[in-house]
């Protein structure tokens, strides 16, 4: 997936993770994306992402924000999802 169209801003952001809303310039649509915050993460944050993207099948739009790809970007491994809007509950 492509992901340089979008500017991104920070939702939230701890110690292994930082959360993304990005907005494509084009067409305005939007996505979320869940990035390492480090720089060179460990095993432990690859491990976290690709366990969340194997769990999309079983999330319902309704009650969750579903992954939709993994992909590269800012020269890291990142987690795409789709953007039902709002902000994190813990923001």
């Amino acid at each position: 997936m492509e992901l340089s169209r979008y500017v991104f801003e920070a939702l939230r952001k701890d110690e292994d993770l930082t959360l993304f809303r990005g907005r494509d310039e084009g067409d305005c649509s939007q996505i979320l994306v869940l990035a390492p915050t480090l720089e060179r993460p460990g095993v432990k944050t690859h491990n976290r992402l690709a366990h969340e993207y194997s769990l999309k099948e079983f999330l319902d739009p309704a009650w969750a924000a579903r992954p939709i790809a993994i992909a590269r970007h800012w020269d890291r491994t990142v987690l795409v999802f789709e953007d039902p809007g709002g902000m994190p509950l813990d923001g």
